[in-house]
């Protein structure tokens, strides 16, 4: 039975089990880490790490790392050959500091031996952005403005000497951003107006213009959410914004400038208090700042023509005194008066007696008596209009008003606008227009601008911001309010009679009508009939073209040999005529 369990045959490999290809993992040997840099003495590091660290600005922390062999490599003449060797050994020298906002004057000197290779063969870009982002910004920030102007230097020069497109490196960019990011716009304007300029950074300069709202908004909210220092910083980013909008050539850039410019402008908006509202009034604000309101703008025009019919008027002034007053200073040419915000300028008062608006009792001649005329019977009417007798009108509503201005006419020349007829009176606006007793007298009429100036405005588009619809309907609010609109013009920088044709398609469109008009394609102009002559004339012209190509290819085909014809023609039947069958093969 012993027999029959024993195995068959045996095999007995004549060569040992090697292992499979996919197994080398399995069977490799024990994985052996690189060791560090061979160990230099104390006193040759020190003798490459002081004339280093002599030319650093004495600032920050002055303590070495422990490891002063891999700073004295990194300082050196002979740098590490490959980048990911450079980065690990900024990485292990100095992790006792930490890996970010270090303020070691040391890693402030490597930083500035790495960055020294920018843009060349033999440059260490990972290791370069890795010690320059491990630096604290706020205490080397002068010190990373010169970098970010040496590399500016850098990348200007090769782009008006060189004719083939410079390449960066990844790191090499994102460290041009960091830094960009690390400045102040109050101090360091120009280097970051430089940076824009940066054709090798392409559309990478307006991602770090969108940026600019965030770091606005993280900032703020660091510093507690309010006070002056987080009203400087949104004014400075304003300001630079701003200039890179006037200045600017770029179209992308100026635009994406503007459009975060509004951003930052809403968070200045939220950080300064409204004003207390004025009594008596409930949806009151205040005149320079006016903030979005969640209702339509038809409603608040329909609100502003409300206030002002129902607007408690001005009482009269009292009659002057004096029939004859005394006459005013040579210096002043114009009279103050309580005028209305959208009246024109007023015309020089000439010295001498003037006349009053106000009311006063009527001298009657001697020879004119007046009597009373008292109706002959007394009707009682059943509706709510009242009874008139024959001859009599109705009575004129009581309309307080204010003293109106006292214009000398009678002295002055007939204006030439009157021979032709005078225009006729513009339609009910709307506009809120209280008089003002203490106003100062209106300027002359500016001279018409030249130059850059458009019809627009009277302040060059190269130095002003744009001008959108939000910005014209707050305007058009504000005038619609009661505000002067000479003031609200001069602050936007246009003409009154721009603000005046907003404020009439305002009231007349509503909002919508505020935006720039889309062009429109001109519809194709149906084809013109075409006559007799010139029918003649294409056909001339198409048989010219023929007999031109046909001389062509004559001429061709008398200067070129026929090609010889590759297979013989087939040999015909005589019988037939038709050509002969191959005799079919048998077997």
């Amino acid at each position: 039975m012993a027999e029959l369990t024993a195995p068959l045959f045996a095999i007995d490999p004549a060569t040992p089990r090697q292992p499979l290809p996919g197994n080398e993992g399995i069977h490799a040997r024990p994985l052996q880490m690189p060791s560090g840099p061979p160990e230099l003495p104390e006193s040759i590091a020190l003798g490459i790490i002081t004339p280093a660290l002599a030319k650093t600005p004495d600032k920050g922390d002055s303590t070495l790392p422990a490891d002063l062999t891999r700073l004295a490599l990194l300082l050196g003449n002979q740098l590490p050959d490959k980048d990911f060797v450079a980065a690990d050994m900024v990485r292990d020298c100095f992790a006792e500091f930490g890996s970010s906002n270090i303020r070691s004057r040391a890693l402030l000197a490597v930083a500035t031996r790495l960055a020294q290779g920018f843009g060349s063969p033999d440059r260490l870009p990972l290791a370069t952005a890795r010690a320059w982002r491990m630096l604290d910004p706020e205490t080397f920030e002068d010190e990373m403005a010169d970098q970010l102007t040496a590399i500016g230097h850098f990348i200007t020069n090769w782009q008006k000497s060189q004719q083939t497109f410079l390449v960066l490196e990844f790191p090499e960019i994102e460290l041009i951003e960091y830094l960009f990011e690390s400045m102040n716009p109050a101090r360091h304007a120009p280097q970051m107006m430089e940076v824009l300029n940066f054709k090798v950074l392409s559309n990478r300069r307006q991602g770090i213009l969108r940026r600019i709202p965030h770091r606005v908004r993280k900032a703020v909210q660091d510093m507690g959410g309010r006070g002056p220092q987080a009203v400087e910083v949104i004014r400075t980013s304003l300001d630079f914004l701003d200039q890179v909008v006037t200045s600017h050539g770029f179209t992308p850039i100026v635009d994406t400038a503007a459009a975060m410019r509004e951003e930052v402008a809403k968070l200045l908006e939220k950080m300064q208090p409204a004003l207390p509202a004025p009594a008596g009034e409930d949806l009151g604000q205040a005149l320079g700042r006016i903030t979005p309101v969640k209702i339509p703008a038809s409603e608040l025009a329909d609100q502003a023509i409300a206030a002002a019919k129902t607007a408690t008027p001005t009482p009269a002034a009292a009659p002057p005194q004096a029939a004859r007053p005394s006459p005013p200073p040579p210096s002043a040419a114009t009279q103050p008066s309580a005028v209305p915000a959208r009246m024109p300028p007023r015309r020089p008062m000439i010295p001498g007696p003037r006349l009053s608006a106000a009311a006063r009792p009527l001298a009657v001649p001697a020879g004119i008596g007046i009597a009373p005329r008292l109706p002959a019977s007394t009707r009682i009417g059943t509706t709510g209009r009242p009874v008139l007798t024959p001859g009599q009108r109705p009575p004129l509503p009581a309309v307080a008003m204010g003293p109106m201005p006292v214009l000398v006419t009678a002295a002055l020349p007939p204006p030439a606008a009157a021979e032709t007829g005078a225009k006729p009176a513009n339609a009910l606006s709307g506009r809120i227009a209280l008089p003002r007793p203490g106003a100062a007298p209106a300027g002359t009429a500016a001279s018409e601008a030249r130059g850059t100036v458009t019809a627009l405005t009277v302040v060059p588009k190269t130095r002003r911001p744009p001008i959108t619809q939000a910005i014209k309907r707050q305007s058009v609010l504000k005038v619609l309010r009661g505000e002067p609109a000479a003031t609200v013009a001069a602050t936007l920088g246009i003409r009154e009679s721009k603000l005046d044709e907003w404020v009439d398609a305002f009231i007349a469109a509503g909002a919508g009508a505020l935006s720039a008009p889309k062009t429109r394609k001109k519809a194709a102009r149906e084809p013109e009939p075409l006559s007799a002559e010139l029918l003649r004339a294409k056909l001339a012209e198409v048989l010219a073209t023929a007999q031109m190509i046909e001389r062509a290819m004559e001429a061709q085909i008398q200067t070129q040999p026929r090609r010889p014809v590759l297979l013989p023609p087939p040999v015909a039947d005589k019988a037939t005529g038709h050509a002969g069958r191959r005799p079919r093969k048998k077997g």
